[in-house]
């Protein structure tokens, strides 16, 4: 009877701490789908080609190109000039394909995260670089607020216009355009 007494016991109290653990323990929280901030990278390009971090980078150029010619150093004034004419194929790409614009946004990048936020995001993309993505993913195109960020002008926000609804030409199509 001792023994089954004892059982017993044991039984009540360990009944009486699963409950009591029951209750101190937190209900899992829900998990939290992510929200994706999605963008148009071409409008970055545009924008960034108006703005004044690519007229400060074309100074510069210029001012190393006005060197190198004054110097006569041949090698280097062409050097230059390759590098000027590989950023223009760049920004091509970029404005016109889908090329990526993540370069172009390291200036503005201060106000990524206020961006995020006032979107209600947790990541930002461009659009472009979706290959797959869930039927019920939610997305943010948070294109406007990245755009305002560069303080753009009124040239390129018609720009911008035009530009919506148009898909972005194959990459090969812009380098054709080039080689002409």
């Amino acid at each position: 009877m001792r023994i089954a007494l004892t059982l017993v016991a044991a039984l009540i109290a360990a009944l009486a701490l699963t409950a009591f653990a029951a209750e101190e323990a937190p209900a899992p929280a829900a998990k939290k789908a992510p929200v994706i901030g999605v963008f148009d990278s071409r409008a970055i390009a545009i924008v960034y080609a108006a703005s004044e971090h690519q007229e400060t980078y074309l100074k510069g150029l210029k001012v190393r190109l006005e060197a190198a010619k004054v110097a006569k150093d041949v090698k280097e004034v062409e050097r230059i000039s390759a590098e000027a004419k590989r950023r223009q194929l760049e920004f091509h790409l970029m404005a016109f394909s889908a090329d990526s614009v993540k370069e172009l946004l390291e200036p503005v990048a201060a106000g990524l995260p206020a961006v995020a936020k006032a979107a209600g995001v947790d990541v930002i993309v461009s659009k472009w670089e979706i290959v797959h993505r869930a039927a019920d993913l939610k997305t943010v195109d948070v294109t406007t607020a990245l755009v305002k960020l560069y303080d753009p002008d009124e040239k390129s926000l018609k720009i911008l216009k035009d530009l919506e609804g148009r898909e972005p030409l194959p990459r090969e199509a812009v380098l054709r355009h080039q080689e002409k």
